[in-house]
């Protein structure tokens, strides 16, 4: 997470498997994202694309919030996903297929407006899917990020929770 003047970034890692060797492959896009962070969000993703070659690889999803222009840009590749809450209508956020690291699909950045009071959730797939009442969504994303974790989490998976506003 990056709060700035200008935009807030934030992003979710999952390196494919479990133990050292996805722990390795996490902190090496951990590390090209922190480093890399300010750049396009296609050159973020193949920068740690190239980073992560010798390691199993990771999925990642990373999102820019520009406050100003009420604005969002994102870009996911595999199965960390992210929910826009309290929007008029629905916002279709997609991912690409893909495991970076590895193997990727072509990708673009979805860039979407956003409103006043939305809650943006970014997610592992150690979270299954769900819709959260009104009354969750009022409490602080601290309090959100623990309600998903606690009502959502699959017992046989790790699982990341990422809320903010």
């Amino acid at each position: 997470i990056k709060q700035l003047p200008q935009f807030s970034f934030f992003c979710v890692v999952d390196g494919l498997g479990h133990g050292e060797e996805a722990s390795i492959a996490a902190n090496k896009a951990y590390e090209c994202i922190r480093i890399y962070y300010y750049l396009p969000l296609e050159e973020i993703i193949e920068k740690c694309h190239q980073s992560m070659k010798q390691t199993r690889g990771a999925v990642l999803s990373v999102c820019r919030i520009h406050r100003i222009e009420n604005k969002f840009e994102y870009l996911g590749v595999g199965n960390v996903e992210l929910k826009v809450t309290n929007q008029p209508s629905q916002i279709k956020i997609y991912n690409h297929n893909g495991t970076v690291g590895m193997q990727m699909e072509h990708f673009r950045v979805q860039e979407s407006k956003y409103y006043s009071g939305a809650t943006f959730i970014m997610y592992s797939d150690g979270i299954k899917d769900f819709h959260l009442e009104n009354e969750v969504l009022r409490m602080s994303p601290q309090k959100i990020a623990s309600f998903i974790m606690d009502n959502f989490s699959r017992s046989n998976d790790d699982a990341t929770v990422l809320v903010a506003r």
